[in-house]
């Protein structure tokens, strides 16, 4: 199993990519799910449609450059991925991390059950009140 992935990415789902055909989690966020936390007045909205499209247009037109961690017991590739130069594969410096940038738009939350590393990214993005801490979808 690849350590890296790099090039252009594909969104089959909320929070996950597709690098060279490796399917990438990405750590330390969790796309909103169609239950309670996409509730508004007995309305389930189509938060994951939403989460998905958000993190596609995060992805556009970019080559990344994806970490990817393998945590016991766990099958799954866990990935943080960068914006990356398309003629090098080495990721831009000093740009927020794809994880960073799906969750400081409000379509996904931090979620810690590896690290702690978006939880910043969260709070401003909830202060800001835009994606899911939009005040309509809240409760």
């Amino acid at each position: 199993m690849p350590e890296t992935a790099t090039g252009p990415a594909r969104v089959p789902w909320p929070g996950v990519v597709i690098v060279e055909n490796v399917w990438i989690h990405l750590d330390d966020l969790r796309a909103p799910r169609e239950n309670g936390d996409c509730r508004r007045f007995a309305i389930v909205f189509q938060c994951t449609t939403v989460s998905r499209g958000a993190l596609a247009e995060v992805v556009a037109g970019k080559h990344l450059n994806c970490t990817i961690t393998r945590y016991p017991n766990d099958v799954r590739n866990w990935g943080t991925c960068a914006e990356a130069n398309p003629s090098t594969g080495v990721a831009i410096p000093e740009t927020p991390t794809i994880n960073a940038q799906l969750v400081l738009v409000g379509w996904a939350y931090a979620y810690g059950l590896h690290t702690d590393a978006l939880v910043e990214e969260a709070a401003q993005a909830e202060a800001n009140g835009i994606g899911l801490w939009n005040a309509f979808m809240r409760t």
